[in-house]
């Protein structure tokens, strides 16, 4: 089964465009994309559900790195977030629609100019989209 969904204020930052493949029932596969003016953010994935008929615990691990340019060579840079998930998901198993809502944290593991990133930013999560 594969979905489409936008996620808002999530991985990928303020929004991202993902594609995720679910495979062995209940595991996922995602990759996603955020394209900012100065910055790019690739959202990638793998997580589990935990649940039965519609209603699912979601769970999941990854990281999000991000290229970023300042207009200067001295501004540019490439940072990397570990990232995990934990949310309640609606998918009905014959349906098209998705819906997610649920936290999830960014640790900065590479950023060479820490001055640009957090090291830490909680955040919380929405997304809405289609499965085919």
């Amino acid at each position: 089964m594969n979905a489409l969904y936008v996620e808002v204020i999530g991985n990928g930052g303020l929004y991202s465009l993902n594609y995720e493949y679910q495979f062995l029932n209940k595991s996922l596969a995602r990759v996603g994309v955020c394209i900012y003016p100065e910055a790019v953010t690739v959202p990638i994935m793998i997580g589990q559900l935990i649940g039965q008929s519609k209603d699912f615990l979601e769970l999941g691990i990854g990281v999000t790195p991000i290229f970023y340019s300042g207009g200067s060579e001295a501004n540019s840079g490439k940072a990397l977030f570990l990232t995990g998930t934990i949310g309640y998901r609606y998918q009905k198993p014959d349906g098209r629609f998705l819906f997610r809502i649920g936290f999830t944290p960014l640790i900065n593991i590479y950023e060479p100019t820490s001055e640009d990133f957090d090291s830490f930013i909680p955040l919380g999560w929405i997304s809405f989209g289609f499965r085919f």
